[in-house]
């Protein structure tokens, strides 16, 4: 058994031996006498209160990565009548609103589409910005654009945010319909003076009388 003089048990200088975390595996060093009493089985607080916590492993249903869950929350209730289980609220409410997961959408999802109902759900995932120009000045020159050309067709993946200028365009099949106003360049105002309601650009000459 390997042993060396610390102090780092209880402060004071004295001989101490490795023992190994019944928990983490990881070795740590005890005094003798609480080794043979059998005391020495974790190597910390942390670790012997996570020995009496008992959780299972189960996989988000969302994005698939592995979690703890209390045995008790594993079972059917009336509120999880589907079985599936997600590591985030946030996690279930993109899998609900993209179909990803079907098994938890209710019967009546989807079915009560207000004028606003696409831009509210692809302005929260997708941001308020043109996805082809980068345009987020005004949201109400934003438009949501059906992909596939189906507009019952209401998963998220189906959705592109598109200004009004690149909607225009990719609705009518135009490929290069140059810039839209928010990047045109400002136009140039005369420097010439106002006579009678027009403006001049050239300057006065005086009269040279004889």
């Amino acid at each position: 058994m390997k042993s060396r003089r610390s102090a780092q048990w209880d402060g004071k200088v004295r001989t101490l031996f490795a023992a190994r975390c019944k928990q983490c595996s990881r070795e740590f060093w005890a005094p003798k006498h609480v080794i043979d009493k059998g005391h020495a089985q974790f190597c910390s607080l942390g670790c012997h209160g996570k020995s009496r916590q008992c959780r299972v492993t189960v996989v988000c249903a969302g994005c698939g990565i592995s979690f703890l869950r209390a045995p008790h929350t594993l079972k059917k209730g009336p509120r999880r009548k589907h079985g599936k289980f997600f590591c985030a609220r946030a996690c279930k409410d993109f899998s609900l609103v993209t179909r990803k997961v079907p098994e938890i959408c209710p019967p009546h999802y989807g079915s009560a589409k207000t004028p606003t109902y696409y831009r509210k759900k692809a302005f929260r995932w997708l941001g308020k910005a043109c996805q082809q120009c980068g345009y987020n000045h005004e949201p109400k020159m934003l438009d949501v654009h059906h992909i596939d050309g189906n507009r019952s067709n209401d998963a998220l993946s189906n959705f592109q945010v598109l200004c009004v200028w690149c909607h225009t365009a990719k609705t009518r099949g135009v490929t290069n319909p140059g810039l839209p106003l928010s990047k045109m360049p400002k136009p140039v105002r005369s420097k010439g003076r106002r006579l009678k309601g027009r403006v001049s650009s050239q300057k006065s000459t005086p009269q040279i009388t004889s």
